[in-house]
Parts: C-alpha cells; structure tokens; sequence
C-alpha cells in the first residue's frame, strides 16, 4: 500500500490488490501477540536460523571442536542437555574462543554433570616462556573482545638478581562493575574471555612456573523457552607452581575469569550456578643458598576485573603468582539483544 499525500483524496491504488498475481503475493503478515513481527519471518532472527540441527545430550560427555577460530559460532534447532550429559570445547584461538550458541527452539540444561557445559580453558593462552637464568617471565596474551577491551595477562619478572613483582594483569572491558551492569541498559553487550596469566621468572637451574588460560567467553541465545538448572563453568585455569633449586623460580599468575551470558524469548526457570572466578596462582619454587634470590611470580590475567600482582620473591624462595581476575554472567531477556 502506497501511502497517501496529506489532503488529497484516497484512492483505489493506495491499497493492496490481491485479485492477481501470487496467492500470497502482496500480502502483509500480521504482528504476533508481543504486538512484533514473528520471527519466522526473517532471515536472520533472534535464536539464528537453525542450520545445525538440534544438540541433545542426555549421557556422555560431546566435545565440540572450535578449531582454533576466535569467534565460534553454532546454530541450532534446539538445545537439551539432561540426565548426566555434559558439553565441553577444545581447541581455541591463542586469544581465546567467544562461543556463540544460537537456538529457533527451547534450551533446557538441567543434566547433573558438574559442570554440564565447560568453557574452562578456551580463554587467552598463559605465557610459558618463563625461563631460567636471567630471563623475565612471559606475558599472557591479551583475551578475545567481542565488543570492548579485552583483558590482558600478566607479565613476570627476572628471577636472577632481584626477583621483584610480576605487573598487573589489564582490566578488562571499560564497563560497569558487575553489581551494576546493565541497570537500566539497552543496548550492545560484552563478552568477554579471560586473559592468560604471566609466567613466572626463572632462576637459574629451575624453570618458572606458566600462566594459567583464561576462561571462554559463552553467548546463548534462546529462541523459545529457557529451562536451567545446572553449573555452567567459563572459570580462569591456575597458574603452575615454579621450580626448585638453590633458588626457586616464580609461580605462574591465575587465568581471568570468563564470561557467560544467556538472552532468552521466555523463561521457564533459571536456578542455574555461573562460574567465573580466576584461576589461583602458582607456588613459588624453595630455594637452597642463603642469599640468593627467588624469581618474582607473574600476576593473574585480566577479565571483568584485574588480575592480581604476582609476589616478590621471599628471600631465596620464588613468588606466588596473582590470581585471575572475575569473569561476568548474566541471564537477561531477549529485550537486551541487538
């Protein structure tokens, strides 16, 4: 239908002519109850186009592959994963994997494997390269974005010498504390995976202990009716303990905490538990030789929050690693998705 200028007279053109053509051609689709355009309308709707097929997981643990991609994405029919069935992933970019899980229908995970869907250790990757001798401990490699700053891992220090402080992982995205994010907001949303961890400082004879990888970044969006009762994990892995020797070398820092966030179309029930917490630094290698310095520890790798900074060395014994900084997790209606 055409629409009419102001003050001229309405005419037979300005309406639609279903006599010819098509059975359907012309036609306009009526707004579903929510007074909105249904979804099967579009080519790409909220809850994706269902190209995957439905995953169901009753028992057994199903691995999905993300093959080293940074943005992973998957679109299902629909999502079940019940009884004792647990879904993990492997395989992620040295930055770490944003996994993407996109579902036309219902998603139910309520299985009682603990936890029923793994995203441990799909974050950035920690720094290994803390040797021995004089060289300083790796940085983390900064964590994936999907929209914001990432965060960041951190870096260790010498372990010959003076082995001092690791820095500070990055803050993560420049977004609100978790206490307040999305209050009154409506707009584009983060996600976010966990920075790696800095290694350690190496000493001479004992090889510092490595960073931890940071946690995945999971988005689900729900199409139809969301039901959770299970834990969901995206947590920071630990740091590595450093060596010994007449010296000990500096623990690896924790990974940073991911992120899970889940935009339903309606809620059955959500009593589901969301883990996001860093992972934990590494022990400080002990050292032999009165005098003698430790390797400072690498500090924890950046998300939501900080990571914290790796310990100096206490005497001749290496630092203990900073642990991971804290992921996010929210479950919000579909009124969030852009």
């Amino acid at each position: 239908m055409k629409k009419a200028q102001p003050d001229a007279d309405i005419l037979a053109e300005d309406f639609i002519d279903v006599s010819t053509g098509a059975p359907d051609a012309g036609r306009v689709p009526a707004l579903n109850a929510d007074g909105k355009l249904d979804d099967s309308f579009l080519k790409f709707g909220f809850g994706g186009d269902g190209s995957d097929g439905a995953l169901s997981i009753s028992s057994g643990t199903t691995n999905i592959d993300a093959g080293g991609a940074q943005v992973f994405i998957k679109n299902y029919t629909s999502i079940s994963i019940t009884g004792t069935g647990a879904l993990t992933f492997s395989n992620p970019h040295a930055n770490g994997t944003l996994i993407i899980l996109k579902s036309k229908g219902n998603v139910t995970i309520t299985s009682s494997a603990n936890p029923a869907v793994d995203v441990r250790g799909m974050g950035a990757a920690g720094g290994t390269n803390g040797g021995s001798g004089t060289n300083a401990g790796g940085g983390g490699t900064s964590g994936a974005a999907y929209l914001g700053t990432p965060g960041g891992g951190g870096g260790g220090q010498p372990g010959e010498g003076v082995g001092g402080n690791g820095t500070g992982g990055s803050l993560g995205a420049a977004i609100p504390a978790p206490a307040t994010v999305f209050t009154g907001y409506s707009g584009i949303l983060p996600l976010i995976a966990g920075g790696g961890g800095g290694a350690g400082g190496g000493v001479t004879g004992a090889t510092a202990g490595d960073g931890g990888r940071g946690g995945g970044a999971l988005y689900i969006e729900c199409g139809g009716a969301l039901n959770i009762s299970s834990t969901i994990n995206a947590a920071g892995s630990n740091g590595t303990n450093g060596g010994s020797n007449f010296r000990g070398a500096g623990g690896g820092g924790g990974g940073g905490g991911g992120s899970i966030l889940i935009l339903y179309n309606t809620l059955t029930s959500n009593t589901g538990t969301y883990t996001v917490n860093g992972g934990t630094g590494g022990s400080g290698g002990g050292g032999t030789s009165n005098g003698a310095n430790g390797g400072g520890a690498g500090a924890g790798g950046g998300s939501i929050t900080a990571g914290a900074v790796g310990g100096a060395n206490s005497g001749r014994a290496g630092g203990t690693g900073g642990t991971g900084g804290n992921g996010f997790s929210f479950v919000l209606p579909r009124k969030y998705y852009v």
